[in-house]
């Protein structure tokens, strides 16, 4: 039988013991959950079980009276379409759809115009906020975790190969696409969005900071997920060339 113990964010949800954490020690937390976020679980939430009472909700619509902003005033045939629309999945066709407009926007002159707009927006915040800026990115990603279908599929090819793998990993400046033990770092990048070849100066940063810290880096692009049998065979080669000290032990002790 499977040996578990419970998350201590107080999800309730079990932690699967794999087994290096024999070697490592089984984590406290589940990926994605954190000891921040405790004394809001629940039953410790001070708003736990409580309802706004009908005078706070009577309040709350007669402040947004006029504003054209708020929901159904500007657009009430899309709020009816989405009721419409509950429970309902989005069929595959219509995602593929939407990915497609989607990139289409971005392509167009007005989408890398606010592509650029956003990017400026970002980095004057981050020159004014250094102490704060890998802080926001971090919470950021524990709120919405957003695991890519590249990812996805990278993961599959993980497990075909039999290699044990944390997904999201945390670390100084952000999270690991994928964690393996001991000291492997991959990431999963997109042609577009991470300027292939290249890299952003942001991936630069984060390879340069792990390889000095002892982490062997893998990048796997966007096009190589093409040739499935070719990546698995990559996969296997680099983490069997790379399972050897020296390895930086904190590193592993989080596992």
């Amino acid at each position: 039988m499977t040996q578990t113990k419970l998350c201590k964010c107080g999800c309730g949800r079990p932690i699967i013991i794999k087994p290096w954490h024999k070697k490592y020690g089984v984590p406290d937390f589940l990926k994605g959950h954190n000891r921040k976020g405790i004394s809001h679980i629940r039953e410790k939430n001070p708003m736990w079980g409580k309802h706004h009472t009908e005078e706070m909700k009577t309040a709350a619509r007669e402040r947004m009276l006029g504003n054209k902003y708020a929901a159904g005033t500007k657009s009430p045939h899309i709020v009816r379409l989405n009721k419409s629309r509950i429970g309902i999945p989005i069929s595959e066709e219509r995602k593929e759809k939407q990915r497609r407009s989607i990139l289409k926007y971005w392509n167009s002159e007005r989408g890398i115009e606010q592509k650029s707009k956003l990017s400026h927006i970002n980095q004057k915040w981050a020159a004014q906020n250094p102490e704060h800026k890998i802080m926001a990115a971090k919470n950021g990603h524990r709120k919405c975790p957003q695991i890519s279908s590249l990812e996805r599929k990278v993961e599959v090819l993980l497990q075909e190969s039999g290699i044990d793998y944390i997904p999201q990993y945390e670390y100084e400046l952000g999270f690991l696409d994928f964690f393996i033990q001991p000291n492997i770092a991959l990431f999963i990048n997109g042609n577009y969005w991470h300027n292939f070849p290249k890299g952003t100066d942001k991936d630069k940063q984060q390879l340069a900071f792990l390889k000095s810290h002892g982490y062997s880096t893998l990048v796997i692009w966007e096009h190589e997920l093409s040739n499935t049998a070719s990546l698995k065979q990559k996969l296997k080669a680099f983490c069997s060339n790379k399972f050897t000290p020296p390895y930086r032990k904190e590193v592993v002790d989080n596992g």
